[in-house]
């Protein structure tokens, strides 16, 4: 009797950066985590095992999954130094070419950084900026097609 006990969800290209958990009976799950720098597409395969054995019983086709790109910005932060929240900056999946700029409430320019990985701290000139709201304008574009994903908006700086 070829009863399928255990299903395998496999990576054909290792290291591929998305995350995923399926169960799809008892004792199955699949994860992985993400990274920004990788990009592209994934292949996967669903492989089924017989009960308490390692033959397998069954392989799929392989379906490919594009990693789709994402810009998210949070509308508020609290640089107070408690390890939450304490910077303002972008997180994003296949970007490329970011800007970011954060505006004071006079339009003047208190932070710059073209790293998505470099956040703003809060600070303007070496002292605690203050309380209130800022505009950002972020230019990014997608990695694969060379779309503009930019974006702008407004967050709060809490203290």
């Amino acid at each position: 009797m070829n009863t399928v006990k255990n299903i395998a969800i496999k990576s054909l290209l290792q290291g591929i950066g998305i995350t995923a958990v399926l169960i799809l009976f008892t004792n199955v799950f699949y994860s992985q985590s993400i990274t920004s720098s990788e990009r592209g597409t994934v292949t996967y395969r669903i492989i089924a095992h017989k009960a308490n054995e390692t033959a397998i019983v069954s392989t799929s086709n392989t379906a490919n999954l594009k990693k789709s790109t994402s810009l998210f910005m949070p509308t508020a932060f609290t640089p107070d130094s408690d390890g939450i929240n304490d910077q303002f900056g972008a997180k994003g999946i296949n970007v490329r070419d970011f800007h970011l700029e954060v505006f004071n409430r006079w339009g003047e320019k208190i932070f710059e950084s073209t790293d998505i990985n470099t956040h703003w701290d809060g600070t303007y000139q070496g002292s605690a900026a203050q309380q209130g709201s800022y505009v950002y304008n972020v230019t990014a574009y997608d990695m694969e097609t060379n779309e503009n994903i930019s974006t702008a908006g407004t967050v709060a700086l809490l203290r």
